[in-house]
């Protein structure tokens, strides 16, 4: 585990050496690549088999998913998430945690998007699998019951919702 993590780690910063080194290619010296081509070129190149194996690639378009969540650019983090939880369902489906992480990220996603009853269903299925809150999976449940909370509110079933957030 400890190796596959490292070789994670190390193909993660190679990627990102590529992509401001791909994004810098032709341009004037001190002209500095915007976001929106950082994350376009950042995409294409974590589709491509040649970056590395499908538990890398996977967890570059988790990242890229979860920037395109923070511009609130969501079809796109929507695209990039669902891609990375094919990859991680072919590399190794026994990854929970990294699959459960993902589909996280999916569920606040959809709650943005306005898809909220598909949020509260990915997440219920998502906390089903994790099970009891134990050290290592406490963060994740939190946030699995954030997006909850908010999926509640918005449909408003606000005591469901302070049901959810204090059990």
């Amino acid at each position: 585990v400890a190796r596959e993590e490292s070789a994670r780690a190390e193909a993660v910063s190679g990627f990102l050496i590529e992509l401001f080194t791909a994004a810098a290619s032709g341009r004037i010296r001190d002209e500095v690549p915007t976001t929106d081509e950082l994350l376009a070129i950042g995409a294409q190149r974590a589709r491509d088999p040649g970056v590395g194996p499908p538990a890398v690639r996977a967890t570059l378009l988790e990242t890229v998913g979860r920037v395109y969540m923070t511009q609130d650019r969501h079809v796109e983090a929507e695209a990039a998430l669902r891609e990375s939880l094919q990859l991680r369902a072919r590399d190794n489906p026994a990854d929970a945690v990294g699959r459960a992480h993902a589909e996280a990220t999916l569920a606040r996603v959809l709650t943005r998007r306005g898809e909220h009853d598909a949020a509260l269903v990915l997440s219920a299925a998502v906390l089903a699998r994790v099970g009891p809150a134990t050290r290592p999976t406490l963060p994740l449940r939190e946030d699995l019951v954030d997006v909850r909370v908010a999926a509640l509110n918005s449909l408003g079933r606000y005591d469901e919702a302070l049901v959810e957030a204090t059990t």
